[in-house]
């Protein structure tokens, strides 16, 4: 049913530093005896953080074990509530402040932000702490979930380990399935939000989406995901790194029959209006 890829690339500061990416990102599909879809994590670990490439890994593969456990006890996604939510980030703070004393270090040389998507047959949840963004669409139109946080001053965020990270913590249930999400780390984010309507830059996200979806192998798409995330005109924008995480359950044909649907939708409503300004 879906396809997906993920990759990251390392920023071009970090190139010239000799710093590793420190970005992170896991994709799992899940079919339990209840529902069935699609686990998504994405995280960023914070620049100025010693370990936070240790951090960002951390908290994607401790986030999907713990929505995994959730749904193999016949749970759905449409189960989820955000006291789930908030336990599973609990989970991943106390796995990060474990893994800083194992390092001998604190949990603030791990910090690292999360994006969490979650689809399955009738139901979608999210969550997110700190920058990035995850992009839903439903083949027509995309739209972020969150806004990415931020806090007084530029370039701050939240982290996981922060002390009192539980209250920026944010969530978001659907009681319906997403066709198309991506999930992407702050180094993408001036090239794909519109930041004056706090909207998704539709251009940016529909070539992805139409390149995943026509591929037979997903997989095939990983050097030239890859050379785009480190190209010029990327580059060009941000010396961050970067990492996009891209799935969709459409076909290009259903998704050019969505398209078309909506247009006509929009034609109709317009001509409604102008014959009751008339």
């Amino acid at each position: 049913m879906w396809k997906f890829i993920n990759e990251s690339v390392a920023g071009t500061s970090h190139q010239v530093s000799g710093a590793v990416c420190q970005d992170a990102s896991f994709v799992t599909p899940f079919c339990c005896v209840a529902d069935r879809g699609l686990i998504l994590a994405c995280s960023d670990g914070a620049g100025s953080a010693k370990e936070s490439d240790v951090g960002s890994k951390l908290a994607c593969e401790t986030a999907i074990y713990s929505v995994m456990r959730f749904l193999q006890s016949d749970r759905t996604v449409a189960d989820i509530e955000p006291n789930h939510i908030l336990d599973w980030m609990r989970d991943i703070h106390a796995a990060l402040s474990d893994a800083a004393e194992k390092h001998g270090t604190t949990p603030r040389e791990l910090a690292c932000t999360l994006l969490l998507g979650i689809v399955g047959c009738n139901a979608a949840a999210f969550a997110q702490i700190g920058d990035g963004a995850i992009v839903i669409s439903d083949g027509a139109v995309c739209r972020p979930v969150f806004w990415p946080q931020s806090g007084e001053y530029q370039n701050f965020t939240f982290f996981l380990t922060d002390p009192k990270f539980e209250r920026n913590v944010q969530c978001e249930l659907l009681a319906q399935t997403v066709p198309e999400l991506a999930l992407f780390s702050d180094g993408l984010q001036t090239l794909a939000l519109k930041y004056d309507t706090r909207t998704a830059h539709q251009p940016f996200f529909m070539p992805l989406f139409s390149a995943l979806r026509k591929s037979e192998d997903p997989q095939e798409l990983a050097n030239p995901m890859r050379e785009f995330l480190g190209s010029a005109p990327v580059n060009d924008r941000t010396d961050d790194d970067k990492t996009l995480v891209l799935a969709t359950q459409l076909t290009e044909e259903m998704a050019l029959d969505i398209g078309r649907r909506a247009a006509g939708q929009v034609a109709h409503t317009t001509t409604e209006n102008v014959d009751e300004n008339l």
